[in-house]
């Protein structure tokens, strides 16, 4: 089959070009249908800025997809919708959609551009509905882990799949056709962003911990499982040697959760030599920091962590079940100062019981952890998570518009805090953080030691300058700001496409 898959637009109003990496979910995807000799294509559109939208129905038109694969998160859905019901009405090819937001929801089939939703891991699951679309291998209602239409008005849910086992016999993920050049994670700050080249590794997948904001228990369960300390070090010096790669980031959802087998990876990267190659960062927890460990990643390279720093107090922590204690937060940000990565707070605020009081408290907290950085966003109830449960049974939930489920703006009513407060607060406590006389002269200090950061905070400060560098003098007027929308001429069948529509209407 021709199969083409896409990675839609994103809604956010603020995309950030140097903050955008690989959709590799769907290269995995596209790796394992190619593997079983599917003749694919992959194309990545999330950043505005590179949604060239008449280019890719172009490709589409030449390539006649006999299939065309989506993958979303909920910020992006409703555009891969709407590229979905184009994409319908040209070609009269199957749709599937996979990815956290449909494995969340998945009534999301029920949309009359959607054929199949792919619930959690897909590779398995996407192979077996492909052999069922060309008539051999299961019926439909065998194949575990996916939705489609009942022809009532509603839709079949079949038993979720188990979680692959060894991830290691799966091929590498597929990045021909992706924008390599493009991809940044400029707070890593080993080189200016403009002589950046960043690509990402999954080394595990999954999280044993059960945070109530957080979709991983649906897309992954409980289950953590990992590659091979040398299976992942072979893919990261395959991206040095094939794409000259000089950052990386680990998109494992925890990368720190076996420290012994994370220093595997490290004395594996040290023995080839690879650090001094290819700089990279991970998300960490504050609980799973050693001195035996932050060694071991700096030594193999690491710049930079973020972790999440949602509970400044022991009830808060029982109450998101993200429990640590405050002195294990402040060792590790302290352990990682003191090896010189830069470490990321990730704070979540803005929950149904959440008061100015006690976003203060811990603000004030925060402020005692030496961290280079400290991002903001909003409690955002996305679907299958504990929080939206919660939400939604308080009547709280402000809207189910997924267009603003960006983590830049407050989905959720604060009973104790006015709207027109609450919206402030994500750039107030931002710029209380970095405009400190204390945060400045630290960041003063570290341009003086290396006057290289002054050039990569100049970049990412000046965002048009960036975007020149990355993306090209008119990427700014390209960007997206508000709706996406497919021009009508993209709804025109094909030729061929609307011989298959006939045939479709006449049976």
């Amino acid at each position: 089959m021709r199969i083409f898959l896409i990675n839609p637009p994103s809604t956010r109003h603020e995309t950030q070009s140097w903050v955008w990496l690989e959709p590799l979910g769907l290269a995995y995807i596209a790796a394992v249908c190619r593997q079983a000799g599917h003749e694919v294509r992959i194309r990545d559109t999330v950043n505005t800025a590179q949604a060239d939208i008449p280019g890719l129905f172009a490709e589409m038109d030449a390539f006649r997809p006999d299939l065309v694969g989506f993958s979303a998160m909920t910020e992006n859905f409703s555009n891969g919708v709407r590229l979905a019901r184009a994409v319908k009405a040209r070609y009269s090819c199957a749709i599937v959609f996979g990815g956290w937001h449909v494995s969340g929801e998945p009534q999301a089939v029920l949309d009359p551009a959607i054929d199949y939703v792919v619930r959690s891991e897909g590779e398995d699951t996407i192979l077996e509905l492909l052999d069922c679309l060309q008539g051999r291998g299961e019926r439909l209602e065998n194949i575990q882990g996916i939705a489609y239409k009942d022809g009532k008005g509603g839709y079949h849910l079949t038993p979720p799949r188990a979680r692959i086992k060894k991830l290691t016999n799966l091929p590498r993920p597929m990045r021909e056709g992706l924008p390599i050049e493009s991809y940044k994670w400029s707070q890593i700050f080993s080189v200016p962003v403009s002589r950046m080249k960043t690509l990402s590794v999954q080394a595990s997948r999954g999280c044993p911990y059960k945070c109530i904001f957080c979709q991983t228990p649906a897309l992954w369960t409980a289950q953590w499982t990992k590659r091979d300390a040398t299976d992942v070090v072979d893919e990261i010096e395959e991206l040095v040697n094939r794409y000259g790669i000089n950052t990386l980031f680990f998109r494992d959802e925890e990368f720190t959760v076996r420290p012994n087998w994370v220093m595997e990876i490290c004395e594996e990267l040290c023995r080839r030599d690879l650090p001094k190659k290819v700089r990279w960062g991970s998300f960490a927890r504050v609980d799973d920091a050693s001195p035996e460990l932050v060694t071991a990643m700096r030594k193999a390279g690491c710049l930079y962590v973020i972790m999440g720093i949602e509970a400044s107090t022991k009830e808060e922590g029982e109450r998101l079940k993200k429990v640590y204690t405050l002195e294990e937060a402040k060792n590790a940000f302290e352990l990682f100062a003191k090896a010189g990565v830069n470490a990321q707070g990730s704070w979540v605020m803005g929950f149904p019981w959440d008061t100015l009081e006690t976003l203060d408290r811990a603000f004030e907290w925060i402020l005692t952890l030496p961290m280079t950085y400290l991002v903001v966003n909003f409690a955002t109830p996305f679907a299958s998570t504990a929080l939206r449960d919660y939400v939604e049974k308080e009547g709280l939930l402000l809207s189910a518009d997924t267009d603003r489920f960006t983590i830049r703006e407050p989905l959720i009513q604060v009973p104790a805090i006015p709207m027109e407060t609450l919206r402030t607060l994500r750039s107030h406590y931002e710029r209380r953080f970095y405009l400190r006389p204390g945060q400045i002269a630290h960041m003063a200090g570290m341009c003086l030691r290396n006057p290289s950061w002054l050039r990569m905070i100049a970049e990412i400060v000046w965002d048009n300058s960036l975007r020149r560098f990355s993306f090209g003098q008119g990427a700014r007027d390209a960007a997206v700001d508000g709706a996406f929308t497919v021009p009508p001429e993209y709804f025109s069948p094909l030729a061929a496409a609307s011989e298959k529509l006939k045939e479709a209407s006449a049976a």
